[in-house]
């Protein structure tokens, strides 16, 4: 949750019109993964609660250690014993699993999502350090919306070209 539970269904919801928006955006079967990530995102703001956004992580710290989640702040703040060494482990590891893709991706100005994604968990993790986990999801929704734009910018350069393929083809 990002502020508050009301806040978390009203952005997952948008979220989610965003990610529907983004998958009509598609126009090669290859970015449908891709245009994907604004529903996950949409579906983990609505269903916090459920457990259903827990990632494995979290599962192993609900296993293995003392969790406790308090509201502070108008944030959700989630308190562990789990030992830092390992949070920080994991930080990193989320950020090159999510992160690296991106500059290696075929689809063009994903690198710039990529720069995007890296730097709002680091604003996340250095100015709500407390709140990572819940403050983040504002950043998926402006996340959610770049993908957006970099498919459709996509998908008009690909309707660009194949219009002058055809004004090409008629001219012969």
């Amino acid at each position: 949750m990002c502020f508050s539970a009301g806040a978390s269904f009203a952005g997952g919801i948008i979220i989610s019109g965003i990610g529907v928006a983004t998958i009509r955006e598609v126009h090669k079967p290859s970015q449908l993964v891709f245009a994907s990530i604004p529903i996950f995102f949409g579906v983990q703001q609505i269903l916090p609660g459920l457990g259903l956004s827990l990632s494995l992580y979290y599962v192993f710290c609900l296993l293995s250690f003392h969790v406790t989640p308090q509201i502070l702040g108008y944030h959700v703040q989630y308190n562990t014993d789990f030992p830092d060494s390992f949070a920080i482990l994991a930080f990193v590891a989320c950020l090159i699993v999510t992160i690296t893709p991106l500059f290696v991706s075929g689809i063009k100005r994903t690198h710039l999502l990529g720069i995007f994604m890296f730097l709002s968990r680091l604003i996340t993790a250095i100015l709500f350090t407390q709140y990572l986990i819940s403050v983040w999801c504002f950043f998926a929704a402006l996340i959610s919306a770049v993908i957006f734009w970099i498919l459709r910018d996509s998908k008009n350069e690909f309707y660009f070209k194949k219009l002058s393929l055809l004004k090409i083809s008629s001219d012969l």
